[in-house]
């Protein structure tokens, strides 16, 4: 589900980051730090499927080793509340953090540049400011 509707803005006030770059929050997405560099995809969907249908991305570096950060998009905002709140999960006596998900935009020309890395639609996003 697409949503037509412009970003909604959000001053630098309700962002997590103290700094002051615009960024999208991409509501149906987390952010998952800490990983394993043997950690895999498909691992790390085991893991979060059992909160719900979701879609993983694990950064990596250009010769394809991990950056130790990716993202998790699911169907259901509830979901991602949830784990927000948890702000940690357990994967292989590793405790991974949590948190918002957010596509850090350096100038305002990027805000049409914006492809979301995860295949799953995005319905909501608050740009920050």
């Amino acid at each position: 589900m697409h949503s037509e509707e412009a970003p909604n803005i959000a001053s630098s006030a309700s962002c997590p980051k103290e700094d002051k770059t615009a960024g999208i929050l991409y509501m149906e997405r987390i952010f998952v730090g800490n990983l394993d560099s043997d950690i895999t995809e498909p691992q790390l969907n085991s893991l979060f499927q059992q909160y719900g249908p979701c879609d993983v991305k694990i950064i990596r570096e250009k010769n394809g080793t991990s950056k130790g950060y990716g993202f998790v998009t699911f169907n259901d905002v509830k979901i991602v509340e949830i784990l927000i709140q948890q702000r940690t999960v357990k994967l292989q006596n590793r405790t991974l953090n949590i948190g918002l998900a957010i596509r850090r935009i350096k100038h305002p020309d990027q805000m049409n540049q914006i492809h979301p890395p995860c295949s799953l639609p995005t319905t909501t996003s608050i740009m920050c400011t």
